[in-house]
């Protein structure tokens, strides 16, 4: 239905971050991804409501080789500090 009403040919909004479309920021945000992975750093991202962080995330995590990185996904919902870390260990105890 949303998609015939406006024209659609696929669904703009799904978590399959294949095709995005790449804004300022996001390339701005993909240079930082591409410099965070070359100093193997740690990195934190921030930023309003609807800004990106999510898609940002998401297609970051999809661009990475999955036998060279075990990425982790702490969300703000966790603020007791030992779910936290139990959420932490759970992640990365898991098979990647």
């Amino acid at each position: 239905m949303i998609k015939a009403f406006f024209g659609l040919s696929a669904f703009a909004f799904k978590k399959d971050t294949g095709e995005i479309f790449v804004s300022r920021q996001m390339g701005y945000l993909q240079k930082r991804g591409a410099h965070f992975l070359e100093t193997q750093g740690m990195a934190l991202l921030t930023g309003e409501i609807g800004s990106g962080k999510t898609t940002f995330v998401r297609w970051f995590l999809n661009s990475l080789d999955r036998h060279s990185y075990q990425h982790f996904y702490l969300s703000q919902t966790v603020r007791h500090s030992t779910r936290a870390v139990a959420q932490y260990l759970k992640q990365m105890a898991e098979p990647a």
